[in-house]
């Protein structure tokens, strides 16, 4: 790198790129100098994937077949495939495979001489579905997990950290209208 002068601008740009269907965002550093003579672009690029950040509730329909569409903004942090077993509180638990992996190894982390830990390892991992997107962003899930979940037309897909969840929507509107007011509350414990 050859410049006129010693005095140079760093910045960075960002951007976002869609390469094999995964959303990447591209980091560039521009180093140049503000003279007329010198000017030398340096790019150092790397790629990063955002992963495990799901959020917001969306509502769509499921078909007579099971097929559900999962939000672009959900299915692009995805990859190829998801899995999808047995939530908490009446809901469907949806999981990337790195996110499947991680909650798989900590629940072979548990105690196994316990039987409340067997018994819920078993209930999570027999009914466990590997499901993968077609062209139109659908999964579909299997009849025992649609009976599991009580998902008949209108779903509720939620995110929530790590997975997602998908819900009934009148179960999620229960559980949302019971659980608000308490807001707060349940703010104010989690510290302790």
């Amino acid at each position: 790198m050859v410049l006129t002068s010693r005095l140079y601008h760093e910045s960075f740009l960002l951007k976002t790129e869609k390469i094999n269907g995964k959303k990447l965002y591209t980091r560039e550093k521009v180093l140049y100098n503000s003279g007329i003579k010198c000017y030398y672009v340096l790019k150092n690029v790397k790629k990063w994937e955002v992963k495990g950040m799901f959020f917001s509730e969306y509502r769509h329909n499921i078909d007579a077949k099971g097929r559900l569409s999962i939000p672009a903004k959900m299915r692009n942090q995805c990859g190829d495939t998801v899995f999808v077993t047995k939530g908490n509180d009446g809901c469907l638990a949806l999981y990337t495979k790195e996110g499947w992996e991680k909650y798989y190894q900590q629940l072979l982390a548990l105690p196994q001489k316990k039987k409340k830990t067997r018994t819920f390892i078993r209930l999570v991992t027999s009914r466990v579905s590997e499901c993968e997107f077609d062209k139109l962003g659908r999964i579909n899930i299997p009849p025992v997990l649609r009976a599991e979940g009580n998902l008949e037309k209108e779903c509720v897909i939620v995110g929530v950290g790590d997975h997602v969840e998908i819900w009934n929507s009148g179960a999620w509107d229960s559980f949302y209208d019971e659980n608000i007011d308490s807001f707060d509350e349940i703010s104010e414990e989690l510290d302790d």
